[in-house]
């Protein structure tokens, strides 16, 4: 779901979503859209052979849920997300909502964003290996071929969040991982160098779901979980175990403190 204008509203979107009873998971992203501004890196959009739009200069792609109007949808929708599950219906929560939530209730850490470049790799129909399936087409980015298999290193893509110069010292990384390589290179035109708009939206994706894990009945905060491993959150975000104690069983006290 990509949400372009201020109304309908995130929240009734959603809603009109789920009255269709038809998914046991769905995923809401932040869609981008261009802005005027500087930007070093044009980029083309295109769609299989088609190209729908030529590099322009001056164009820079932003994540919309920052601009004005559509943060407070965004909070409005976390504060009413557990009422989404209904018994009579078969959601069983946003992918990365719930992997979030599994990560703080569970005592888990995210090492990285996603897989790419470590266990999650698009292989195209040209035959041509990427970390990254946003970044199929560039040839600087391949990194190997279908019959070859992994031929060039790609250290850049297997680097932990603890060895970034920013993302290593923030409070919120081992939630995040450390930020989509993907949009820091279409922002800033380096991998490594943070998207500033992307990273703010995970910060407030962290916020909002400890607010919302505080605010929400023991109903939803200790509800069974399947694992989210296998799914496609985020490209499979890999996590390890924290060795975090336990807390008691539904202690969300903590966690008050900042709502």
């Amino acid at each position: 779901m990509t949400i372009a204008t201020a109304e309908p509203r995130l929240k009734d979107s959603v809603r009109d979503l789920w009255r269709l009873d038809l998914f046991d998971h769905f995923q809401i992203y932040p869609g981008v859209y261009p802005v005027r501004t500087g930007t070093t890196v044009p980029v083309a959009l295109t769609l299989g052979d088609r190209t729908l739009s030529e590099p322009q200069g001056g164009i820079r792609y932003i994540n919309h849920f920052l601009q004005p109007g559509i943060v407070e949808q965004f909070k409005e929708f976390l504060a009413d997300y557990p009422a989404l599950f209904d018994p009579g219906n078969r959601f069983q929560g946003v992918l990365e909502y719930e992997r979030t939530v599994q990560m703080i209730s569970e005592g888990a850490a995210a090492l990285a964003f996603c897989s790419g470049g470590r266990t999650y790799y698009t292989h195209s129909p040209d035959g041509s290996i990427s970390p990254c399936h946003r970044l199929v087409g560039d040839e600087g980015f391949d990194v190997g071929t279908g019959d070859r298999g992994i031929t060039r290193e790609h250290p850049e893509w297997r680097r932990s969040v603890d060895e970034h110069p920013v993302c290593g010292g923030c409070w919120a990384r081992y939630l995040c991982g450390g930020g989509c390589r993907q949009e820091n290179h279409v922002a800033t035109g380096d991998l490594n160098t943070l998207n500033s708009e992307s990273c703010q939206y995970q910060l407030m994706l962290a916020e909002e779901v400890v607010k919302m894990l505080a605010r929400a009945t023991a109903g939803y905060r200790d509800r069974a979980r399947t694992r989210y491993d296998d799914l496609f959150v985020s490209c499979g975000r890999p996590v390890v175990p924290s060795a975090r104690a336990a807390a008691p069983a539904g202690d969300y006290g903590p966690f008050r403190l900042i709502c």
